[in-house]
């Protein structure tokens, strides 16, 4: 008993120790700020407020960071301000992450989406072009399907989700393992087919595009001895008038 009782109070010990110095580092670092270039602004919805920055001139065009644990709109800082010199830009930070607010509820794929329509209809008002990266592709997708006259143009980057959130957490056993094996098949096969250096250019300062992913369930892998597409290299000019999802 008397071993126990050293223990909890080692326990609360390190405990208060590690609230402390957290406690000490927060004033140190004073409070957070964002970045990026142009003007703050926070769209009120109702779950929270959302922090945002814009800047430029021109059409519309939304940059939407992906989920981790120390996600934000500074995931964007490189191309936000040569993307300005041709559109208006807006870089959000989503609920719960970056100078966004954290309320404590339950964060799914429908509130995301749903803040996204709201920000959409709130802020851009018009017809917009999104740059998104990661998870956060599949939430655009899902509502540019739904309302494709909110878009102009689609950049995904390294998108995730597409599918996996397409097989619903009630779903029978065998969708789940279907999927599951499809990823796995998708996973091995990216392994095997690794592409040449050179093949896909990586410069300073320019984006690449990739063909767009089909996200039906009838995808087949590329025909035996098919040579992989090489992906293009656009400058950030051409953006401005880059080719429709399916040319």
């Amino acid at each position: 008993m008397p071993d126990l009782v050293r223990r909890v109070r080692q326990a609360l010990a390190a405990t208060a120790g590690l609230a402390l110095f957290n406690l000490g580092q927060s004033l140190q670092a004073g409070p957070l700020m964002s970045e990026l270039p142009g003007q703050t602004g926070y769209w009120t919805s109702p779950q929270g407020k959302l922090f945002y920055k814009t800047v430029g001139t021109g059409e519309p065009l939304v940059l939407l960071h992906g989920f981790n644990a120390g996600a934000s709109s500074y995931e964007m800082r490189r191309i936000v301000a040569p993307l300005a010199e041709h559109f208006q830009v807006y870089a959000l930070d989503w609920l719960g992450f970056g100078l966004s607010d954290r309320p404590k509820l339950r964060y799914t794929a429908d509130l995301y989406v749903s803040l996204l329509d709201g920000f959409l209809r709130d802020v851009v008002k018009t017809p917009t072009h999104v740059v998104v990266s990661s998870l956060a592709s599949a939430y655009v997708i899902q509502h540019a399907a739904a309302q494709p006259d909110r878009y102009r143009r689609l950049v995904l980057v390294a998108p995730t989700g597409i599918e996996t959130l397409a097989v619903e957490l009630g779903a029978p056993a065998g969708c789940r393992c279907y999927s599951a094996c499809r990823r796995c098949w998708r996973f091995s096969f990216n392994l095997l087919v690794t592409p040449q250096p050179g093949v896909f250019p990586a410069r300073q300062g320019k984006l690449t595009q990739r063909r767009p992913c089909r996200t039906s369930s009838a995808r087949t892998p590329p025909a035996a001895g098919r040579p992989l597409r090489p992906a293009r290299s656009l400058g950030v000019a051409q953006l401005a008038h880059p080719p429709r999802l399916g040319e």
